[in-house]
């Protein structure tokens, strides 16, 4: 399976460490991997599993995240997972709401989404013609939302476009996530 890399930012050739401590007392587990260029501290990466926490500390910010870390064996990285979890712990500002992004989405939705999701006919009309008085409120965040969730007749929730964009911090720390699912998978 190939993964899409969010970021350019290489950790292919970054050491990994591994340590694994359990303590006798609790029977807890102490799991740290950290990634660092060789013979150096740049652009290291250590993410820290214990008691339920993962915390990610490093060059690129400390984030804690309400559960721990276990690398995945097909490599992959569910990033609306790990930021819900991230959200849960945290009032840190990982996103911002992206009005022209959302824009994009919605016309892209109006000119063949709707008929790719498989809506034809006069239900095909009546949300084009809803997608479009969106446009309307899509500068405002809080006035989107409003309207986008409350006017728009609509089964499908999540086929409303609501574009945020990302800290790239956040980005490189799930590639680093990637990386180190991928290197203990083989």
């Amino acid at each position: 399976m190939s993964i899409k890399k969010r970021t350019d930012a290489d950790f292919s050739k970054h050491l990994l460490k591994e340590t694994h401590f359990k303590c006798e007392k609790t029977g807890h587990n102490l799991d740290v991997w950290e990634l660092k260029l060789p013979n150096t501290n740049w652009y290291r990466v250590i993410f820290i599993n214990s008691c339920g926490i993962l915390t990610v500390d490093g060059d690129y910010g400390r984030y804690s995240f309400c559960r721990e870390f276990h690398p995945s064996p097909n490599g992959y990285v569910s990033d609306h997972y790990w930021l819900e979890k991230l959200r849960i712990g945290n009032d840190l500002k990982w996103d911002e709401y992206d009005a022209e992004e959302t824009k994009k989405e919605i016309k892209t939705l109006i000119k063949k989404g709707l008929k790719d999701y498989g809506y034809e006919g006069e239900e095909l009309q009546k949300l084009k013609r809803q997608l479009t008085d969106l446009l309307d409120h899509v500068e405002g965040e809080i006035s989107y939302k409003y309207h986008a969730y409350r006017d728009l007749d609509i089964d499908d929730w999540e086929l409303i476009p609501y574009v945020k964009q990302r800290n790239i911090r956040i980005d490189i720390i799930f590639d680093a996530f990637e990386e180190i699912c991928k290197r203990l998978s083989t």
